[in-house]
């Protein structure tokens, strides 16, 4: 991860997309559909671990 400053301020990017922006436009897609394929499974990952345990969460 880098700090890159925007027009907007600074914002943490990952050197992934940093090299990405470089490439041509299909390389650049292919990234972020990669990237978001694990996003979602992580976040996938989450739910079902809260999911399975949510009982014991909300007994407290």
């Amino acid at each position: 991860m880098r700090r890159v400053e925007t027009r907007y301020g600074f914002r943490w990017r990952c050197q992934a997309t940093l090299d990405a922006a470089r490439l041509d436009a299909a390389s650049r897609d292919a990234l972020g559909r990669a990237k978001s394929e694990a996003n979602r499974m992580v976040a996938r990952s989450a739910m079902e671990h809260f999911n399975k345990n949510r009982d014991l969460l909300l007994e407290s």
